[in-house]
């Protein structure tokens, strides 16, 4: 289907009226013509003037509807009735007139904002591998500014770096879907993970701000079938993903708070781990990124790939209340004092910029709070998955567990219990 600028039926799709097959037909033709998006977009903002927020609050978005409709066929005995909306005509009568003022807003607006639209993602199009690739950190400079997600109508053609920026959620849904469905491939080769670095003075390195969610999935399914799960499904950066974020904020950057907590290693005498929890309090983009100070000999991220891997977006769209989590392994010099500056903690939210300085003054297990600690759990049972000979690391995961409450994470819980009664 082609349509233009004027066709009646951008208007009717915008406003709910046409019929299921109508609304995919349109939905698949403004993939191909993303301008056309804008123009339902600034139709659904003059409606958006006659409305209340209680009506709007409830209401579904056109690219909604589209994927109800794409995802499950209209029974034939269930007749469509054209909703006919009393404002209509204002709307199309504004429309124009409107329209130079709205493209104004829109490119002076400083943040992607719920009432954006976002491409109908046709995720049927992926592959199971596509879908779930592992990422690894980006390498884009901290000085290159990421671009924002005012291209968020064009088709992201299975590049899972712009998909996880703009459609984390979205992703996420359709892995779940394909998990609950039970046909959801798994990876059979280990992917290569990043080692440890050392830091370059002064230089910024970009922190992943998204990941993958089909690890859980692949483990839950092996535990089911009473086998150990394959090294090549176990993703540490995923699993710390399915413990609820911290809604402490240590710095609130526009719609963005962050918290950090540095913890004693469990598994390494002078080693620190770094916690760091994102939460958008409201939809933005963003983009976050660490300079070590110069007592940093070594660090390494917790999970995501290596060489030859995707790269993880540099920025990110997150949503209203969505987050991300994400660890660090740093290796001090000896003999630091407990305050002693490990880094810091750069942001960018929209035109805004914060920084947070991150300090060395460790907590203990025993100081630990029950989310921090199911934390540090959920990586040791990831390490001990990969390796699940190692007699030390299934003691200490033993150990974590009995000494937490499972009330934050029951089903977590279950399954690193269900895994050491089968590594037995």
């Amino acid at each position: 289907m082609k349509l233009s600028k004027d066709d009646p039926r951008l208007t009717a799709y915008a406003f709910g009226e046409l019929d299921a097959q109508e609304t995919r037909e349109v939905a698949q033709a403004l993939r191909s013509q993303p301008d056309l998006q804008k123009v339902v977009d600034e139709l659904l903002a003059i409606e958006a003037l006659f409305k209340n927020e209680q009506e709007e609050q409830y209401r579904l978005r056109p690219e909604q509807r589209a994927a109800i409709f794409q995802a499950s066929e209209v029974p034939q005995n269930v007749v469509h009735i054209p909703k006919r909306s009393w404002n209509r005509g204002v709307v199309a009568v504004l429309a124009s007139a409107a329209a130079v003022v709205l493209t104004l807003t829109v490119l002076q607006r400083p943040a992607a904002t719920d009432e954006e639209a976002l491409a109908v993602m046709d995720w049927e199009q992926w592959s199971d591998l596509e879908l779930t690739g592992r990422t690894q950190a980006s390498s884009q400079s901290w000085e290159q500014v990421a671009e924002p997600s005012a291209d968020s109508s064009v088709d992201v053609k299975k590049d899972l770096t712009q998909a996880m920026r703009l459609h984390a959620s979205s992703l996420h849904e359709e892995v779940e879907r394909r998990a609950e469905s039970g046909g959801l491939a798994a990876p059979k080769q280990l992917e290569t993970v990043r080692g440890w670095r050392e830091p370059v003075g002064g230089d910024a390195v970009r922190v992943p701000l998204s990941a993958g969610n089909a690890s859980m999935a692949w483990v839950r399914k092996a535990l089911l079938e009473k086998v150990m799960p394959e090294p090549a499904v176990v993703r540490a950066e995923e699993l710390l993903n399915e413990r609820p974020l911290s809604q402490e904020v240590d710095l609130q950057v526009g719609a963005l708070g962050v918290s950090v907590e540095v913890v004693r290693s469990p598994w390494s005498d002078g080693e620190l781990l770094v916690f760091i929890d994102f939460i958008g309090r409201e939809a933005c983009d963003a983009e976050a990124a660490l300079v070590f100070d110069e007592v940093v000999k070594f660090y390494k991220l917790v999970g995501y790939g290596g060489e030859g891997d995707n790269e993880a977006p540099a920025g990110r769209r997150f949503e209203a209340q969505s987050g991300h989590k994400v660890a660090y392994r740093i290796r001090p010099e000896a003999g630091i004092a407990e305050d002693a500056g490990l880094g810091d903690l750069k942001l960018r939210v929209a035109e805004q910029s914060g920084q947070l300085k991150v300090r060395g003054s460790a907590k203990s297990w025993q100081e630990l709070s029950n989310p921090r600690k199911l934390d540090v759990a959920v990586l040791t049972w990831a390490y001990w998955l990969e390796n699940p000979s190692d007699t030390e690391m299934r003691a200490l995961l033993e150990k974590q567990i009995a000494e937490s409450d499972a009330v934050d994470a029951p089903e977590l819980v279950d399954a690193m219990a269900a895994s050491l009664r089968l590594g037995q």
